[in-house]
């Protein structure tokens, strides 16, 4: 049976440099087979699964660069996409692009820290999770959960919500430059699983070191840490998910703003509207997601819905446009928008769709999924 948490291929010529990383990744749970050269790595992954290969780059016979290109080329395609992490003490960019060329999903130069390396390799697995659903047992592992409407037994790695993201996410990213960053519409019924995606969408950026804001309008602050913190499975200790995460409570400002409505005060909507985008903004700061920092990172705004008898169909519209309006200029954040739309008039919500890159649409996984605006609107037009 195949280690639950996760198994890793580590290459490298060098014994003492495997050792280093076995007892790293060890402490993680995974489970560690090593090669000491490219055709070794190369035999053991045509016969073995692996979650993810870390793979020096200097080698004698086939370095990295070429057994990486070759995993790449493999006939058989569970092969051909498990996640590489180059690591490598050659920090120039030439040797970067070449990595990343012969088809590396990471690289890590030396000398490393075992924080970075756990970080890198959780995120290579999540990844690795996300494109083969079929093949694992996830190192994220959701628990069995009906909370968002799920049935008894269903995970998350492999939940098509997160597949349509991963390819959205990939459209947006071979259309225009990386730092360009994404905004996703997630739209669907409650109870479809969406709320679970989110977390499970912030745990992997969290995975990678990436910061990442949280606002949900159903749930309070602990709500969602305790949430996305489960989606982790303690793959990263609680106390360094401070400086990353930070969390918009959008519950606590509904309360206050139905206490302030029924008192008389925000009768003027635009100011609700300015003062909840101020809350936005001062969260992002704190995480790096700033015109001044560009930290790139996650942002995910869970039960839009909330929004519409708030502010209004219109200021939420708005609301989307300038939080979308702002992922180039703060390091390319990728950002989930998610509601329920039932109560979105169609103007809004074709307005709404056009301010963002791609839309999600949970209704439609009975048939094709909808993910790409392109193909909306083709078919709009027919």
């Amino acid at each position: 049976m195949r280690d639950q948490r996760g198994r890793v291929l580590v290459v490298d010529d060098d014994a003492d440099s495997r050792a280093l990383l076995r007892r790293a990744l060890e402490r993680l749970g995974l489970a560690i087979d090593e090669a000491a050269d490219g055709a070794q790595a190369l035999a053991r992954v045509s016969t073995s699964f692996y979650d993810a290969v870390l793979l020096d780059i200097s080698m004698p016979g086939l370095d990295g660069f070429a057994v990486c290109a070759r995993i790449r080329d493999h006939a058989d395609s569970i092969v051909s996409r498990v996640p590489v992490v180059l690591v490598s003490a050659r920090a120039e960019e030439v040797d970067r692009v070449a990595g990343f060329e012969a088809g590396a999903d990471d690289y890590i130069s030396k000398p490393w820290s075992e924080a970075r390396i756990a970080a890198r390799v959780t995120a290579a697995i999540a990844k690795s999770h996300l494109i083969r659903p079929e093949a694992y047992a996830p190192l994220l592992a959701e628990p069995e959960d009906t909370r968002d409407g799920a049935a008894p037994g269903r995970r998350v790695r492999g939940d098509p919500i997160l597949t349509e993201i991963d390819r959205a996410l990939a459209r947006r990213a071979s259309e225009v430059a990386s730092h360009g960053g994404a905004n996703i519409l997630v739209l669907g019924p409650p109870r479809t699983g969406k709320s679970r995606a989110a977390c499970a969408f912030a745990a992997e950026g969290l995975g990678a070191h990436e910061p990442c804001l949280f606002a949900s309008f159903a749930d309070d602050s602990s709500g969602i840490r305790e949430r996305v913190t489960a989606s982790l499975h303690g793959a990263i200790p609680i106390e360094a998910l401070d400086p990353l995460l930070h969390v918009v409570d959008g519950a606590r400002w509904m309360r206050a703003f139905r206490r302030n409505r029924l008192r008389g005060l925000f009768d003027d909507l635009d100011l609700a509207l300015w003062n909840l985008l101020d809350l936005v903004t001062k969260g992002s700061e704190e995480i790096g997601q700033s015109l001044t920092s560009r930290a790139g990172g996650r942002r995910i705004f869970d039960a839009l819905e909330t929004l519409i008898e708030a502010v209004g169909p219109e200021r939420l519209t708005t609301f989307v446009a300038r939080i979308a309006g702002t992922a180039s200029a703060f390091g390319g954040v990728r950002s989930l928008f998610i509601l329920n739309p039932d109560g979105l008039p169609a103007a809004e919500l074709t307005k709404l769709e056009g301010s963002v890159d791609a839309v999600i649409d949970v209704r439609a996984f009975g048939g094709a999924p909808v993910a790409d605006l392109a193909q909306r609107n083709a078919r709009g037009a027919r």
